[in-house]
Formats: structure tokens, sequence, C-alpha cells
């Protein structure tokens, strides 16, 4: 499993239709923002890909995707340094399949809580 929810539920004060709005928004919003990643990262542009990944940081925070999280910020401050490195750029190939892993497992508690 991809996701913790704690954190979701903590800052929900586990009303379930709050958490569902904010999944919803994860559903809908990581793709694009993922795809955004991908494509800033093709074109080494240092500050964009730090800005993508910084949003992607806060999206997979919220749903205690630690491991993305922590990936994320690595490509984060990999784009400070400057020189995007093919170390990151191989950590985006590998996280995708996580990505949708964690989209599914947000879709499946929406399910639980509806």
């Amino acid at each position: 499993m991809i996701n913790n929810f704690s954190y979701l539920n903590e800052v929900s004060c586990g009303l379930p239709e709050f958490i569902v709005e904010l999944l919803e928004k994860y559903i809908t919003g990581v793709p694009n923002d993922f795809a955004l990643l991908q494509s800033v990262a093709q074109n080494n542009d240092d500050e964009e890909i730090r800005k993508a990944a910084h949003k992607l940081v806060s999206s997979t925070r919220i749903v205690g995707a630690e491991v993305l999280t922590e990936k994320l910020k690595f490509i984060e401050k990999e784009s400070i340094k400057g020189g995007f490195s093919n170390q990151a750029l191989d950590i985006i190939k590998e996280i995708e399949p996580l990505i949708h892993q964690s989209i599914e497992e947000s879709k499946e508690k929406i399910k639980e809580l509806s």
C-alpha cells in the first residue's frame, strides 16, 4: 500500500465528505501535475522541475504517500542544485507506477467512504 490516510483523516477531522473532496482533487490533479513534471524534466528546465515536484510533494503528503513524497523531494532538491541529473530522471520513471497505484488506492478510499 502506497497511501497512509492517517494524516488526511487528521486534517479533515475524520469528516468523510471532506476526505472525499480532497481525494477527488488529488485524483484529478496529480496526473496532470505528474505529466507536467515529465515534460519539464525532458526539457531540463530546473526551475520548472522544482515547481512541479514541489506541487506533487504537497499532494502526495496529504494522502500519506511517503515513498512518493521522499522521491519527489529528492527531485526537487536536485533541481535546486541545477544540472538536473540522470538519476532524477530515472526516479521520475520509477515513480510513475507508484503514482497510478496511489490514485487507485485513493479511488478505493472514496468507495469505502461513500
